[in-house]
C-alpha cells in the first residue's frame, strides 16, 4: 500500500488552512484549498487526505452535539491543553461541510456524493478522507515519558511547549525546522497518522456510528466507546 499518497490538513475557518503532504507544508485559504482539493480528486492514484475535524455524524442517535467519541475522551481525565469538545463546538465545521460534504447531515441532499468517500477501512481507500484527532495523538505518543510527567501540555498557547513537543517526537531535523506553529504541527501529525496507518502502525478507535479518531496506537476497544452516552 505505498503507493497511497497522505496529506494531513489542519482546517481553519478563521485562517489559512496548513496542509503537509510529506514534502512540504503549504498554507491556503479556503478557496485556494477548494481548488487543491479539486485537483488531488481528479489526479491519478489513491489518496487518504486525514482531516483535523469531526468528520462523522449518527443520525439514528438523534444527538446534535457530541458523539460518543468524544464523550468517551472526555472521561481520560486529559491534560489541560488537550482539548476534545462536543463536535458541534467544533469551529471547523462549516469548512468542512463546504470543502467535504462531511458530517453528512441534511435530510434535504441524501443524494450528494462526496468528493471523498469517509472511510474506517485502510482495504478501502481509493480517494479517501478520514478524522483525526493531533492533540490526542501527541498526548497518547507523550503522556508516559518521564519529561512529560508534570509537563503542560499548552502546546497551542506557549511556544516552548510546542518546541519540547517537536524535540519529543521523532521527527526528521529538515521537517522539524519548518514545523512553524502548532497549525504546522497538527497538519505533520495529521498526516503521520495515515501514513503510518497505511504502513500498519495505529488503528482508527470507533466508526460511523460513534464517530472516529485515527490513532497512532489503540489501547481502547469500540465497545468502550460505543457504551458512552
Amino acid at each position: 500500500m505505498q503507493n497511497i499518497k497522505v496529506i494531513g490538513i489542519d482546517p481553519a475557518p478563521s485562517k489559512k488552512n496548513t496542509i503537509f503532504d510529506g514534502k512540504e507544508f503549504y498554507q491556503k485559504d479556503c478557496n485556494e484549498l477548494k481548488k487543491y482539493l479539486e485537483e488531488i480528486k481528479f489526479e491519478k492514484g489513491n489518496v487518504l487526505i486525514c482531516w483535523d475535524a469531526p468528520l462523522s455524524f449518527d443520525e439514528e442517535s438523534g444527538k446534535f452535539y457530541i458523539r460518543k467519541i468524544e464523550s468517551f475522551f472526555a472521561r481520560q481525565k486529559l491534560p489541560k491543553g488537550i482539548s476534545v469538545l462536543g463536535y458541534a463546538r467544533c469551529p471547523h465545521w462549516a469548512i468542512s461541510q463546504y470543502l467535504l460534504g462531511y458530517p453528512k447531515i441534511s435530510n434535504f441532499e441524501k443524494d450528494f456524493n462526496p468528493p471523498f468517500e469517509l472511510i474506517f477501512d485502510k482495504e478501502n481507500i481509493r480517494k479517501s478522507v478520514t478524522e483525526v484527532h493531533p492533540a490526542v495523538a501527541i498526548w497518547l505518543l507523550l503522556k508516559d515519558k518521564k519529561e512529560w510527567k508534570n509537563e503542560k501540555w499548552e502546546y497551542k498557547k506557549d511556544n516552548t511547549i510546542l518546541e519540547k513537543v517537536k524535540n519529543t517526537l521523532t521527527i526528521g531535523d529538515e521537517i522539524k525546522s519548518n514545523i512553524k506553529t502548532d497549525d504546522y504541527l497538527d497538519a505533520y501529525i495529521a498526516w503521520k497518522l495515515g501514513r503510518d496507518w497505511i504502513d500498519g502502525k495505529g488503528d482508527i478507535l470507533g466508526d460511523n456510528s460513534t464517530g472516529s479518531f485515527l490513532l497512532p496506537y489503540n489501547d481502547f476497544t469500540i465497545e468502550e466507546i460505543k457504551t458512552q452516552k
